[in-house]
């Protein structure tokens, strides 16, 4: 259904009539809902959930943040009705409760201009703290320190569900321990900056941090805008870890499964080039690696940047805007 919609939704002509739903290229059973909608101008399906209150407060419930669907039916079934009747619950987690509290900022979309402002903010305060802790390091290094928003944001997109920031440390800060690093900037956001509200998930906060990389969630409230919460997600990753990092986040989840899925299955040929028993490559946020036929990896390949990676895989450079479902990548 995901993908169908997508589809739909990067169609470049407009439906008008239900002969237009077969040229989309969707499912036969998703074809038949386009049409039903065209056709009647509404979902038969949609209106029977809408009409059955457990499917309403069930769906309602497994919206919350740290709350999924058998979690959502088993409040449902000790008589949880409503956001109130959980909030009410005595054994939330911590992620459970954050996410009832701040529900209605997370489903509200983030316009592009306040995503933008965050940004600065945050970059504002990794750079200096590259500074800071590394005082002797050059100037054109600290330069090639990566900060910016990614995801739909990189991707051009009028509005964000979040601001997902993504960090890299420069060149010279390789000893730089990321956990410590995202303690250090996290503090200085909440502190000195005040961008921080709220910790999505204290107890989980300390499992995310690794020398070599490490992430946060929370929420923020931008300067300048009204004053509602946000989502926040920072991630940061060493040096090493660069291209294959900027590549996941900037990727939508469709282009993402696409070229995980061409790094194993099409490029065996290229793979061989790093052993002769190679069958393909393992893509993921850390690296690029050959896979052996027993599952094992070999050494990471090294890309310098986007453009090397996609041309290790064989394929031309697909820029951000273009990376969503709908496109003929390949």
């Amino acid at each position: 259904m995901e993908r169908a919609m997508q589809q739909v939704s990067v169609w470049p002509h407009a439906l008008e009539s239900a002969a237009d739903a077969d040229r989309v290229g969707l499912g036969a059973k998703s074809a038949e809902k386009v049409r039903e909608i065209l056709s009647t101008g509404a979902s038969s399906r949609v209106e029977e959930a809408a009409r059955d209150e457990a499917g309403r407060a069930v769906s309602l419930l497994a919206r919350v943040w740290g709350v999924g669907a058998d979690t959502a039916e088993r409040w449902y079934a000790s008589g949880v009705r409503s956001l109130e009747d959980a909030l009410a619950l005595p054994n939330l987690t911590a992620q459970q409760r954050v996410g009832l509290t701040y529900f209605d900022a997370m489903e509200r979309k983030i316009p592009r201009q306040e995503v933008a402002v965050a940004e600065r903010v945050v970059r504002r305060a990794v750079f200096e703290l590259v500074e800071e802790l590394a005082p002797a390091l050059p100037a054109e290094a600290v330069a090639q320190t990566y900060a910016f928003a990614t995801g739909s944001f990189c991707r051009g997109a009028p509005e964000s569900s979040d601001v997902d920031m993504l960090i890299v440390l420069p060149p010279g800060l390789e000893a730089q321990d990321c956990g410590d690093f995202q303690r250090r900037l996290l503090t200085r956001l909440l502190r000195r900056d005040g961008l921080l509200l709220d910790e999505m998930d204290p107890t989980a906060a300390p499992h995310r941090a690794h020398p070599l990389r490490a992430s946060w969630m929370g929420l923020c409230r931008v300067p300048g805008f009204g004053g509602d919460a946000r989502r926040i997600d920072v991630k940061i990753y060493a040096r090493e870890h660069v291209t294959f990092a900027v590549n996941y986040f900037a990727n939508s989840q469709s282009f993402c499964r696409a070229t995980r899925l061409w790094a194993q299955k099409h490029c065996a040929q290229a793979a061989r080039a790093h052993g002769a028993s190679v069958t393909g490559f393992r893509l993921s946020d850390q690296s690029l690696a050959p896979v052996l036929p027993s599952g094992g990896l070999l050494a990471p390949v090294p890309c310098d940047d986007e453009t090397a990676l996609f041309r290790t895989l064989g394929l031309h450079y697909v820029p951000n805007t273009m990376r969503f479902l709908g496109m003929d990548y390949f």
